[in-house]
């Protein structure tokens, strides 16, 4: 059976059968359709694995990110007319040296794919045909020997081609086909003509081991054979050191050379988690990357790119893309590019991905490398980077790189007269850094964490964008959740080179698109210098914070809640209590999570528990080691079976390591972090014993307050139901807007929220008036 109905032009069905098969478009592939190679690579599939429903395909996408509707138009509109079929391959190394493996592929070169592809879970992963995929074969690495043998580096031109979801594609072809396993036509008639055969189900399982690669043999000739492939010269690449004195050489894949391109690492990659790695979103590429070239001067028509964090090189493939002569949508062009990569196994996969391109991707650890580094061999000595595009680390250093950067801390100092934290994040030594780097006049986009706007770290790079460069935009994403499984609010941050405009103005924005944003304003440059923190909440408002009202920290005292340092160890339910008999008296009982919160009063039980709710018990104990082993033995032999826990940052400070801090019982706690359509129900009323942990903060009235109520006969009841009138939309004027919505508020923050109750207006009042009495 035929998989596409030929009188159907199939570009014009890829997203409108999305659609139609009522798909969210976050895993997508590029399926190859009825043309020889296309038929003889499913072929071979088929032959390896009789059960397999797949068709040729590239992935290009895996994530559970769902792709934006202004991005979908680029996958529509994507023409795919050349991917070479460079090597065959395996992902299981290991297996290779006992003859049994269990994947075997065609590893594939296609750089007009670069900027769009994303698997943010496998950060190394490459282009690749899948032709086995399964349990160890002997078979299977029968096959990749066979393949070996033949000279690739094929360029093909695909016949018929399709970017679609896996789930759209196997339900498009399930309604034009009617049988989701038959082969296409192509390879039916292949299938036929090599065995004599009709092509059935049957006859593919009824093939021997000996008689699948008398086969594929044959399949592999046609494919070489074919009109729509001819082969290319093999060029060996260079991934440089930065010292240019040790090169890496990156030859074209061969199985034994696989691991100097990473291949090694993708079958067993870490995850971003592990890496710290946060893999930049085709989709936010491609909107940095516009804005950027807005920004660009009319003369700065030859782009000199640097990009100090290149990983896969999304940034350089958008640009690519977007100045290629065919798109007629720039005038500027790529003249010079250079990508530093601290990994050498992701350096030499992106060098190889962008062959023929003038990227040149340097070995190097950024904050190591100096311009003269980069300068001395770029095509152009002349030409010094004109345009930064860069999404870089956001972690702290490690602990066995202190050295490296204290030496960059100094640089930085002595450059720019700015004063790192030791408790600075990597995103802010680059930032700082890659200033001495840049052209006069260049244009800087970083993809940055939100905490760049608020943090206390990030100060030095505030103060260095209102001082020292001539900040032109910034935009925060209001969609946090634009990183695949990472709770991080992403915000974009442009900027030239050069002294602040005159003009003192710079453009805000804040929405789910940097192009098309839901907020926008052209805000004062004197504004955002006077203000120690940026809250986009708040710049993109009419008025301050402040306005109306009077301070919650006028009356209250805030504070935050308990922390542990080790919640998994220090914080016990019920049933853990009760199984391992824990001592009581070296125990405290806590308030419920506040996700498990179901009002804003949490009420008492006889025995002073929060009514309504499992217990959950703080150990705390001031008992030094050898009388909590007299005193409390079973409490004593839990936590030696979790010692490891003293040597973490807050138990090593504490001696012992298990008292904790000691809070009395909080009258009204405030739930930190939670939905943006929350006001004062996020003050909860506390009627029990429990105590707050560090994820609620702990309000108290103040000695002004506390006087006011005893002499005007008001109750804390009274006090928690005039909270309960505090405007969601003054909290998330205040607050710092993070993942899915949620607005975090410090204990600072929450200080300077306005109380607009009479109860309020009155205490403050009353109050002032007694003391002018006195």
């Amino acid at each position: 059976m035929q998989l596409v109905n030929k009188e159907r032009p199939i570009a014009g069905i890829i997203w409108q059968e999305c659609w139609r098969y009522n798909v969210v478009a976050s895993s997508l592939g590029l399926f190859f359709l009825e043309d020889p190679v296309a038929s003889a690579l499913q072929l071979i599939r088929r032959v390896m694995q009789p059960q397999s429903t797949d068709v040729p395909h590239i992935t290009l996408r895996y994530s559970d990110i769902q792709i934006p509707p202004s991005f979908q138009a680029v996958f529509s509109s994507t023409q795919v007319d050349r991917v070479v079929l460079e090597a065959p391959g395996t992902f299981d190394l290991a297996g290779y040296e006992q003859g049994l493996i269990g994947t075997t592929f065609l590893r594939c070169g296609a750089p007009r794919l670069e900027s769009i592809a994303y698997k943010p879970d496998f950060p190394d992963s490459i282009f690749h045909v899948t032709l086995y995929e399964g349990r160890p074969s002997g078979v299977a690495f029968e096959l990749l020997q066979l393949l070996r043998a033949y000279p690739w580096n094929l360029e093909y031109s695909p016949g018929q081609s399709v970017i679609m979801s896996f789930e759209a594609f196997r339900g498009l072809r399930s309604d034009i086909n009617g049988a989701p396993g038959a082969l296409t036509t192509g390879a039916a008639d292949l299938f036929q003509e090599l065995t004599g055969r009709a092509p059935t189900i049957a006859a593919l399982h009824s093939v021997t081991a000996d008689a699948k690669l008398d086969l594929i043999d044959q399949i592999v000739r046609r494919v070489h054979s074919a009109e729509n492939v001819k082969p290319l010269s093999v060029v060996s690449r260079q991934v440089e050191s930065k010292d240019h004195l040790v090169f890496h050489r990156v030859h074209q894949p061969q199985l034994l050379s696989d691991t100097d391109l990473g291949i090694e690492e993708t079958a067993h990659a870490k995850s971003p988690e592990e890496t710290a790695t946060v893999i930049t979103p085709p989709e936010i590429a491609a909107e940095v990357v516009d804005q950027a070239l807005q920004h660009l001067l009319p003369e700065q028509t030859k782009i000199s790119l640097l990009d100090p964090a290149i990983g896969g090189g999304v940034f350089f493939a958008t640009l690519e893309a977007k100045t290629s002569p065919a798109t007629k949508t720039s005038l500027a062009r790529i003249t010079s590019a250079i990508g530093i990569e601290k990994r050498i196994q992701r350096a030499g996969l992106t060098q190889h991905a962008f062959d023929g391109s003038n990227l040149r991707v340097v070995v190097a650890d950024f904050l190591s490398v100096k311009p003269a580094d980069i300068r001395t061999k770029a095509s152009d000595e002349s030409l010094l980077p004109n345009l930064l595009l860069a999404n870089p680390p956001y972690m702290r250093p490690s602990l066995d790189s202190s050295n490296a950067y204290e030496v960059a801390r100094d640089q930085i100092r002595d450059r720019l007269g700015i004063t790192l934290s030791k408790r600075a994040n990597l995103y802010i030594y680059f930032m700082l850094h890659a200033d001495a780097f840049l052209d006069h006049g260049a244009v800087a986009a970083w993809v940055l964490p939100g905490e760049v706007l608020y943090s206390d770290s990030a100060e030095p790079v505030r103060r260095y964008l209102m001082l020292q460069v001539d900040l032109l935009s910034v935009h925060v994403y209001t969609d946090a959740m634009r990183f695949h499984r990472k709770r991080v609010s992403t915000v974009v941050v442009t900027y030239r080179k050069g002294a602040p405009s005159r003009s003192g103005r710079v453009h805000w924005s804040q929405g789910d698109s940097l192009l098309t944003p839901e907020r926008e304003r052209d805000v004062d440059r004197h504004t955002l210098t006077t203000e120690a923190k940026w809250n986009s909440s708040w710049i993109l408002g009419a008025s301050t914070p402040r306005a109306g009202g009077v301070e919650l920290g006028a009356l209250f005292t805030v504070s935050r809640g308990i922390a542990t340092g080790a919640n998994n160890i220090f914080v016990v339910d019920d049933e853990v209590k009760e199984s391992l008999r824990l001592e009581e008296s070296c125990l405290r009982v806590l308030l419920p999570k506040p996700r498990e919160l179901f009002g804003s009063i949490i009420e008492a039980t006889s025995s002073g528990l929060p009514e309504g709710y499992s217990p959950r018990w703080l150990i705390d104990s001031k008992l030094p080691w050898r009388e909590l082993e007299r005193l409390a033995p079973r409490l004593h032999g839990y936590l030696s079976e979790h010692m490891s826990v003293a040597d973490l940052a807050l138990p090593k400070r504490r001696s012992p390591f298990y008292r904790q801090e000691q809070q009395l019982v909080p009258p009204i706690v405030f739930i930190s972090m939670t939905g943006a359509t929350r006001g004062g129900d996020r003050f909860i009323l506390n009627a029990s014993l429990g105590r707050a942990l560090n994820n609620y903060h702990v309000v108290r009235p103040n000695a002004l307050l506390s006087d006011w109520m005893k002499k005007s006969g008001v109750k804390m009841s009274d006090v928690h139901r005039a909270l309960q009138d505090v405007r969601a939309e003054d909290l998330l004027t205040i607050g710092r807007l993070f993942h899915r919505g949620s607005v975090k508020l410090e204990p600072g923050d929450l200080r300077r929220v306005p109380l607009r109750n009479s109860l309020f207006l009155k205490a403050l009042s009353s109050a002032t008036d007694w003391e002018g009495a006195t």
